[in-house]
């Protein structure tokens, strides 16, 4: 709202509140267009379990990028640029980096076979990213998103708490939906939002908020999540001990500690299932035991799932040779996906073999049932198979830009550690999980680093 000092009809002098309707319209746009980033690929069929597959037109971002970008149009006829006044040209020079990449790869994948729906996704992404920055400039409206990622963590928790899960596709792991959002990035998201008001303020009211993002996280069972969670918040610990903030951060390590501890009670042994699954070795196996085709408890490998490796070695002593043997067994599948994407850059190193061309048939283990994998659980596997060196180099630039601003801002402010946390925890769990749409929570994260909001800190924010 604006003050405005108007006449009245005894001459005097008194404040009144003007209606500030772009203002509003764009408290409205950028919470629609964080739910259309936060929604994924998410169908409304979907929240009512009708249907795992629904049509692009079914999608949530949808509507939701919809409305944004017909208020943002909105205000530009009413008040031109001169609401979009803060750009900052650190985070207009990565926006312009990423459409270049999702260019290249569409135009990459222009009349190709099963390319539509990552098409799709690429004009999606770039619409996202450009519509950021012009609304993550205004602090006000930047507040938003951070109002919109709180509620849809908190909302997704309740989900999980209620006991709204897939196990076909999440397996052991504490998510709701599955699948189509990637529920432990949001449910970190609102940790680092969370964090980012704690550190701002000095806020110890956030802490409870941090502890349960936190339990969250690590209650999917993702092992990639676990471990990018702690490497992550590092950051975070670093900055407060390098500004001496003892008791901040004795606080944090309070409600993170005592998060893990409700976890480790609960899901230890979850966890430790999960990761014996996923990886075993066998020494000394005899004939039969291990080799082609079986485990190393004899079961047959699951095809298009499970990678073996055996490794033969002697060791030559003053007294005799001892030879030994292992038997190495990825039972995660990442292996497998990682091995067709390297092979498929090799057949295409330059130009990479587009979208929508990269597909495993795997043994879903959960169900039993034959389901394809889409994409290589690694974002720099990604881009080598579908865009070759081309896409791979303009990517580099990509994370270049990220990597300066994240040092930049973090230096400078405290409070920016907890953004830059995120953007850490995005990036480390792309090399094991997701596709490029995925990591558009990194990118989103980036431009709001760079957005500068208002153009202007707070001293609190310098401390």
């Amino acid at each position: 709202m604006d003050l405005k000092i108007v006449p009245t009809n005894d001459d005097v002098f008194v404040e009144r509140r003007a209606f500030d309707l772009p203002n509003v319209l764009g408290i409205i746009a950028t919470a629609a267009l964080t739910i259309s980033i936060l929604a994924g690929k998410l169908a409304f069929p979907r929240l009512f379990g009708e249907t795992d597959t629904s049509p692009h037109w079914l999608e949530i971002r949808l509507p939701a990028l919809l409305v944004a970008a017909g208020l943002v149009a909105a205000i530009l006829l009413q008040t031109k640029l001169s609401s979009f006044k803060h750009f900052a040209k650190d985070g207009i020079y990565f926006a312009f980096s990423v459409t270049a990449l999702a260019a290249y790869l569409v135009v990459r994948s222009l009349g190709l076979d099963s390319s539509a729906p990552a098409i799709i996704d690429n004009l999606y992404l770039t619409a996202q990213v450009w519509l950021l920055v012009l609304l993550a400039s205004n602090r006000q409206w930047a507040s938003a998103i951070a109002g919109t990622s709180l509620a849809t963590a908190a909302l997704l928790f309740l989900l999980a708490l209620a006991g709204v899960n897939k196990a076909e596709i999440n397996g052991l792991g504490w998510a709701p939906i599955g699948g189509v959002i990637t529920f432990y990035r949001i449910e970190f998201l609102g940790l680092c939002v969370s964090l980012y008001l704690y550190l701002r303020g000095n806020k110890p009211i956030m802490l409870p908020l941090i502890g349960v993002f936190f339990f969250a996280t690590l209650a999917t069972l993702s092992k990639a999540a676990a471990l990018s969670a702690i490497v992550a918040l590092g950051i975070v610990f670093a900055a407060l001990l390098a500004r001496r903030r003892v008791l901040s951060l004795a606080l944090l390590f309070i409600s993170l500690a005592i998060a893990f501890s409700i976890w480790n009670v609960r899901f230890n042994s979850s966890m430790s299932k999960r990761i014996s699954e996923a990886f075993v070795v066998f020494n000394n196996p005899t004939i039969g035991e291990a080799g082609p085709n079986h485990g190393q408890d004899g079961v047959r490998l699951n095809p298009g799932q499970d990678m073996e490796i055996r490794i033969d070695y002697c060791l030559l002593s003053a007294k005799r040779e001892e030879c030994q043997s292992k038997v190495i067994t990825d039972r995660s599948g990442r292996a497998v996906l990682l091995t067709v994407a390297l092979s498929g850059f090799m057949s295409s190193p330059v130009f990479g073999n587009g979208l929508g061309q990269y597909v495993v048939n795997s043994i879903n283990v959960y169900n039993g049932a034959p389901e394809p994998y889409r994409y290589p659980h690694n974002i720099l596997a990604e881009w080598m198979f579908t865009g070759g060196l081309v896409a791979l180099a303009l990517a580099m630039v990509m994370l270049a830009l990220a990597a300066k601003l994240c040092w930049q801002e973090s230096d400078r402010s405290l409070p920016s550690s907890a953004i830059v946390s995120f953007i850490v925890f995005v990036f480390l769990t792309a090399l094991a999980s997701g596709d490029q749409y995925d990591l558009r929570l990194l990118l989103c994260a980036v431009v709001i680093l760079g957005a500068r909001p208002g153009g202007q800190r707070s001293e609190t924010e310098r401390l």
